[in-house]
């Protein structure tokens, strides 16, 4: 399979560069929306081509060529004169994207009439700030160090060269397994950067994995990681927290809080700057915990990630403790930021049913009690045996992804008849596993 990872290489321009640089920005996103408006206009016959048949059509509206002297909207030969052929391919594709977008959205809210609210209103034509792609040799050109990049740009009523120099690449850079494709120039505030991606053909391990890290997702302690063999053998075990952020996040929320109550209309847009700290915290921390989880699973042998299905599931806490906990869980983030980056080791993901998995013991004793002494992370198996419910988690996800679909086989059938086992899945059935497969 193809993969493509994105790297953001810092430029460092002077005063007057960035402001060529903005001002190359602003004009490629001034050409953007004018694009727009023409595939709007003509969106029947656009909405049902693709690629560069796309292109075709909408350079034949607006592009004069030799052999078509005469095009409908004379405007943009006049208002972006010598607008470069690929910054023109670009911003058509980007504009046929945004005028798709609206058009998906507004359908989709005339259509939900029964669903939403009464004073909801309408999706409104905005077009997004979007950024240029810089094709190789046409648009940008790479030294062979890449100290510096020379990008065409639009400086004094022309198109020229303007030299840049490159303060920092990534660890792809120097690669030579992954290819470089065009890069986006970026230019927000006083910074100026390249996103440079990276493609790259990866082939997947086999599905039937001897060594898989299973993994728990909890409230108190963020993700539970244990390596197990396909005999139930436990390779290593791993908690990943980071309660720094968690502080820190729920501080920002405190805050929202409070200003909320002290307001009496709460307008949009309202406590803009504490829900932005607020999402690049839990971002960047589900980013540094699904690193150190990659990290931890790559290094003792597994090739398959297991995680309970929960997507979809909405928890229901009895207090507002509990309730707020919930509310900061990043599960489903954590599982898309982790397949992100195992993929690029050849890794599967896998999902089991999470029914049961912290409700019994791994040892087959039954089912457990938890909140041993007020502690509600540990919990107490029927022999006795206190052991942390996390951990007891993880070893029942992995035997159910080595059980599913052989349950009856390894598995003593009750009285009662049919193919499904009495007992639940747990990690005891992995350790029997062998002495069943012998007695059949």
């Amino acid at each position: 399979m193809k993969i493509i990872r994105t790297e953001k290489w810092t430029l460092r321009p002077t005063a007057d560069d960035r402001q060529t640089l903005r001002d190359t920005v602003t004009l490629y996103q001034r050409y953007v929306r004018a694009v727009s408006s023409v595939c709007m206009a003509h969106w029947p016959t656009i909405g049902v081509l693709k690629g560069n048949d796309v292109i075709k059509v909408v350079e034949g509206l607006i592009h004069p060529t030799a052999n078509r002297p005469s095009v409908k909207y004379r405007y943009f030969q006049h208002a972006f004169y010598k607008f470069p052929s690929y910054l023109r391919r670009s911003a058509i594709m980007d504009a046929v994207g945004q005028a798709c977008s609206f058009l998906s959205r507004y359908d989709q809210w005339q259509t939900a009439i029964d669903r939403r609210h009464k004073h909801e209103c309408p999706p409104t034509f905005g077009v997004s700030n979007s950024f240029p792609s810089l094709y190789k040799g046409q648009c940008i050109k790479y030294a062979d160090d890449l100290s510096f990049a020379d990008i065409k740009v639009y400086k004094g009523n022309d198109w020229v060269w303007l030299t840049v120099p490159i303060k920092k690449t990534g660890k792809r850079a120097t690669d030579v397994s992954q290819k470089r494709v065009s890069p986006l120039l970026v230019v927000t505030g006083k910074q100026a950067s390249l996103a440079v991606p990276f493609e790259r053909t990866v082939a997947l391990s086999p599905k039937n994995a001897e060594v898989v890290c299973a993994v728990d997702l909890g409230i108190n302690t963020s993700i539970t990681a244990s390596v197990v063999r396909s005999d139930g053998t436990v390779l290593g075990r791993r908690f990943i927290r980071r309660p720094g952020d968690i502080d820190r996040l729920h501080k920002r929320l405190s805050m929202i809080r409070t200003a909320a109550k002290k307001t009496k209309r709460v307008s949009r847009g309202f406590a803009a700057k504490w829900y932005r700290k607020g999402f690049n915290l839990a971002k960047d921390s589900a980013h540094q915990m699904t690193r150190e989880l990659v990290e931890f699973a790559a290094s003792l042998g597994a090739t398959t990630l297991v995680f309970e299905s929960l997507k979809g599931w909405r928890p229901k806490g009895p207090r507002y403790g509990l309730r707020k906990k919930f509310h900061t869980w990043l599960h489903r983030r954590i599982v898309e930021f982790t397949e992100w980056k195992w993929r690029e080791h050849s890794g599967r993901m896998a999902f089991v049913p999470a029914r049961g998995t912290s409700k019994y013991a791994f040892d087959g004793s039954g089912e457990v009690t938890r909140s041993v002494n007020g502690n509600y992370s540990v919990c107490r198996f029927k022999n006795g045996k206190v052991y942390n419910c996390d951990l007891n988690a993880t070893y029942n996800i992995a035997a159910k992804f080595f059980l599913r679909g052989r349950e009856a086989d390894q598995l003593a059938l009750g009285q009662s008849p049919g193919s499904k086992p009495r007992m639940p899945v747990t990690s005891s059935l992995l350790w029997k596993a062998p002495a069943l497969q012998s007695a059949a």
